[in-house]
């Protein structure tokens, strides 16, 4: 007979699926974010997801503050903190965009000037042509192109 030493049997909290209730949510103020249960109150990230831990978190933090709110009064709390955080996560997301969008454009024009064998200081003229184009097309845009880096300094980098 197989005997297996007490390392093997010990349990993975990890592993465990554990799903986030919905009266958590209600009771506490937390969302599930990328698999994190996430405290929409102080965007603290909850560790464990266990009701003892979410409690714990709300108790110590947030009880005082949010203790008299009536179920329907916290629904509502709850469903404009939802949308708040929805709000700033989508925000987040079109300024990571469009610095990729910028970073690929210094990149490619970085690369035509290799190609035609042009020096790197040719990146500061590009850039003025950018600006004025922008102006005349979609001067509401002006922004993005002024954030373009063509300096020689960051194209060789």
């Amino acid at each position: 007979m197989m005997s297996f030493s007490r390392s093997h049997m010990k349990r993975k909290v990890d592993l465990e699926c554990r799903a986030l209730k919905v009266q958590w949510g209600i009771n506490y103020f937390v969302v599930e974010m990328n698999d994190k249960v996430i405290c929409l109150l102080c965007n603290d990230t909850i560790a464990v997801r266990k009701e003892y831990n979410i409690r714990s978190h709300y108790q110590t933090k947030h009880e005082t503050e949010y203790s008299k709110l009536t179920e329907d009064q916290r629904k509502r709390k709850l469903e404009i903190l939802k949308q708040n955080a929805l709000t700033q996560r989508n925000s987040f997301s079109k300024i990571k965009n469009g610095n990729k969008s910028v970073t690929e454009l210094s990149l490619r024009l970085a690369h035509l000037l290799t190609i035609k064998g042009k020096p790197f200081t040719g990146g500061d003229l590009i850039k003025s042509c950018l600006l004025v184009a922008a102006e005349e097309i979609c001067p509401e845009k002006i922004d993005v192109f002024r954030s373009v880096s063509l300096s020689a300094k960051t194209t060789v980098r």
